[in-house]
């Protein structure tokens, strides 16, 4: 056997398993403030969330209706706290939405990039495999002619 075929084989496959790794981890692109806004978009996407804002308006309608009344039906101020809050967290998610659609295609635009280079590197790979492969069965074809 050729030992420079078999080193050939092994590094191209060490580049492939690098290439896929790198591909796997990708690397993180966000700042601190990107960071921040998912992590509070996060938070208002969860059942934490939802219950923790039911619970608080529905004891807000009651101690209005029920006790001391601060904000007496139709409850303005608590439509304006609402309004605050959806004016916020609106562009929150939008720009998490949109990073993630960022993200997802520069996901897709590596892996196409990656791939295309394994590709190339199998090509490379199959070379020395059918120089082996020949080699083998020309050995077993002069055997057997002998």
């Amino acid at each position: 056997m050729d030992n420079n075929a078999i080193k050939d084989i092994i590094d191209t496959q060490k580049k492939i398993l690098k290439e896929l790794s790198a591909l796997k981890h990708g690397n993180s692109r966000a700042t601190l403030a990107d960071k921040l806004s998912d992590t509070i978009v996060s938070f208002l996407g969860s059942w934490k969330f939802l219950i923790m804002q039911s619970i608080i308006l529905v004891g807000w309608i009651l101690i209005n209706v029920f006790s001391f009344a601060f904000d007496k039906y139709p409850f303005i101020l608590l439509n304006l706290v609402l309004s605050f809050q959806a004016a916020f967290a609106t562009p929150l998610i939008l720009m998490a939405s949109n990073r993630a659609e960022k993200k997802d295609r520069r996901r897709a635009d590596d892996a196409y990039r990656a791939i295309a280079h394994i590709e190339k590197m199998m090509e490379r790979m199959v070379q020395p495999c059918q120089k082996l492969y020949e080699e083998a069965n020309g050995n077993k074809n002069a055997s057997k002619a002998k």
